[in-house]
C-alpha cells in the first residue's frame, strides 16, 4: 500500500487520476480488506493532519502550482499527497480495463537484488518467481492490445 501511495501522490497533487491497483478476482478480497486496514491506522497517525492540508494548501497549490508549494511546505505537501492518493486508491479486475489503456505497469511487491522471487506485500501471501510475474503481466498486457 505504501508503494501505491507514494506512486500516486504527485499524480493526485497535479490534479491527475491515480493508477489503480490491478488485482485478480482470488486476490482482490485480501487486498481490499488490507488497504482498509492500512488507510484506517495512516489517517489516525502519520496522515491525521491530511484533511486539514486539503482545506488550506488546495487553492494555494491550484494558484501557485505543486512545486512552489511544495518548496515553502515539503512535509505539509507530502502528506497532502498521500492523503488524497490514499482517499483515491482503487482495485480494479483487469477484465474491466478498456482496450489499450496500459501505457505504465509499477509491479507492488518486495525483491532482492539477484534473487529470483518477488514477495507480495501482503503479510504471509508468498513469493513469485520474477519470470511469472513478467509472464502474468505480459499475459495481461497482450490480451488487452488483441482486443481492438
Amino acid at each position: 500500500m505504501v508503494q501505491a501511495m507514494a506512486i500516486n501522490s504527485a499524480r493526485v497533487l497535479k490534479g491527475k487520476e491515480p493508477l489503480p491497483m490491478i488485482c485478480s478476482t482470488l486476490s482482490r478480497g485480501a487486498l481490499t480488506s488490507s488497504i482498509a486496514e492500512f488507510k484506517d491506522k495512516e489517517l489516525q497517525s502519520s496522515l491525521k493532519k491530511g484533511g486539514f492540508y486539503e482545506e488550506k494548501m488546495s487553492s494555494c497549490i491550484k494558484s501557485l502550482g505543486v512545486e512552489m508549494v511544495h518548496n515553502n511546505f515539503p512535509l505539509e505537501t507530502k502528506t497532502l499527497g498521500e492523503y488524497k492518493a490514499i482517499n483515491q486508491l482503487n482495485v480494479i479486475d483487469p477484465k474491466t480495463l478498456p482496450e489499450n489503456t496500459i501505457d505504465t505497469i509499477y509491479v507492488i511487491g518486495h525483491g532482492e537484488a539477484g534473487r529470483p522471487h518477488l514477495y507480495d506485500t501482503i503479510e504471509g501471501s508468498g513469493s513469485k518467481p520474477i519470470s511469472d510475474v513478467i509472464s502474468d503481466i505480459s499475459s495481461l498486457v497482450r490480451k488487452k492490445s488483441n482486443h481492438k
